[in-house]
C-alpha cells in the first residue's frame, strides 16, 4: 500500500474522529452536529487496520524490528498521549474543580496518572495501540529467535495468538468499551492484508470494480443496520463489529493501483495522531466556563482552526529530536 494513500486515508480518518464528538458539545440532542456521532468508529477501526499493517509490513520488509524499535513506539505513543491525557485534568481542575469530588483519594488518583484510568474519556486508543505494540513486539521477537519469521503460516499464527493475549490482557486493565476495542476485528485484518499482500493484491486487481462493489455493499448493510438493529450474537453488537473491517476494505480496494494527491488531506494525516490526542480538549474548552462560543458555526470553525493548529505545533515538538528518530 503506497505510503502517500495511507498519508490521504489518515487525513479522511481524522476529519471523521475530529467532528465524531462535536455533537455532545450541544446540548441541544437535535443540533446539526450529531450526523457525525455514528461515523467514529469507523474511523477508529481504519487506525487500528493501519496499525496492524503497519507494523507487520515493515516486520516482514525488515526481517524483524530494528534496534530501538519499542523505546521508540513507547516515547511516539505513551508519553504524547500522558501529557494530553494530565492536560485534560488540569483543564477539569480549572473548569470545574467541584466536579473533582471523585478523585477523593490519592489511591484512586494514581490509577489516572499512569494511564490506567483516564481523565479524557476519549483517549483509550492511545493504550491500546501501547499494548498491542508491547505483545507484537515480545510474540513476533520470539518468532525471530525460531528463525521463522518470514514463514506466512507462523505469521498468520502469531497473529491469531497476539490478538488473544491482547484482547485478555485489554480486558484485564479494564479500559473496555466495547467489543470492537478489546477485539478489533480491523486491527487482525491489517495483519492479514500485510501477511499476504502480494496475493490479495492479484486476486483484487483481477476484478477490482467488482470488489470494490462487493464490500461498499455489505459496509452500507453493516453500517445501516448498526444504526437501527441491537443483533447480538455471544454479546457482540454484530454489525458495528463488521463495518469497520467493510470500511476498511472499501477503501484500499478502492485505491489499489492509485496514487491519490492532496496536500491537505497529507497533512492532517501526518498529523492526525495529535488531533485525536487534543480534539476532545479543544471541544469541551469552547463550550466550558472558561471561554462559551455559542454561535454554531463560530463554534465549529474556532474548534477546526484551533485543534488543527495545536496538533501541528504539538506534532512539531514530538518530531524536533526531543524524541528518538523511528527505528
Amino acid at each position: 500500500m503506497d505510503k502517500g494513500n495511507t498519508q490521504i486515508i489518515r487525513g479522511v480518518l481524522a476529519l471523521i474522529i475530529l467532528y465524531c464528538h462535536i455533537g455532545y458539545a450541544d446540548v441541544r440532542l437535535d443540533n446539526v452536529f450529531m450526523s457525525f456521532s455514528d461515523l467514529g468508529y469507523l474511523a477508529v477501526g481504519g487506525f487500528y487496520f493501519f496499525m496492524g499493517y503497519v507494523l507487520f509490513s515493515n516486520y516482514i520488509d525488515k526481517g524483524g524490528f530494528k534496534k530501538g524499535f519499542l523505546l521508540y513506539r513507547i516515547l511516539r505513543v505513551w508519553v504524547p498521549f500522558y501529557i494530553a491525557n494530565y492536560l485534560f485534568y488540569v483543564f477539569e481542575i480549572i473548569d470545574k474543580a467541584e466536579d473533582l469530588i471523585r478523585y477523593d483519594s490519592r489511591r484512586e488518583l494514581l490509577p489516572y496518572f499512569f494511564g490506567f484510568r483516564l481523565f479524557n474519556p476519549t483517549l483509550w486508543y492511545p493504550v491500546s495501540a501501547m499494548i498491542f505494540y508491547i505483545i507484537a513486539f515480545v510474540v513476533l521477537s520470539l518468532l525471530k529467535q525460531c528463525q521463522m519469521q518470514n514463514n506466512r503460516s507462523a505469521l498468520l499464527i502469531m497473529s491469531c495468538i497476539i490478538m488473544v493475549i491482547y484482547a485478555w490482557t485489554y480486558s484485564v486493565i479494564g479500559l473496555t468499551y466495547g467489543e470492537n476495542e478489546i477485539l478489533p476485528c480491523s486491527l487482525l485484518l491489517g495483519m492479514v492484508f500485510a501477511i499476504y499482500k502480494d496475493p490479495i493484491s492479484i486476486i483484487i486487481e483481477k476484478n477490482q470494480t467488482m470488489w470494490v462493489i462487493f464490500f461498499l455493499a455489505f459496509f452500507f448493510i453493516c453500517h445501516r443496520m448498526n444504526m437501527v438493529s441491537d443483533t447480538e450474537v455471544w454479546g457482540i453488537s454484530l454489525y458495528k463489529y463488521l463495518a469497520p473491517p467493510f470500511f476498511v476494505c472499501m477503501i484500499s480496494t478502492l485505491i489499489m493501483g492509485e496514487k491519490m494527491q492532496s496536500e491537505i488531506l497529507g497533512f492532517l494525516g501526518e498529523i492526525s495522531y495529535e488531533i485525536y490526542l487534543l480534539h476532545y480538549l479543544v471541544l469541551c474548552l469552547f463550550r466550558s466556563d472558561i471561554v462559551y462560543i455559542g454561535n454554531e458555526y463560530l463554534y465549529l470553525f474556532a474548534y477546526t482552526c484551533i485543534t488543527v493548529f495545536l496538533a501541528w505545533a504539538y506534532h512539531r515538538v514530538i518530531q524536533s529530536g526531543i524524541w528518538p528518530h523511528n527505528t
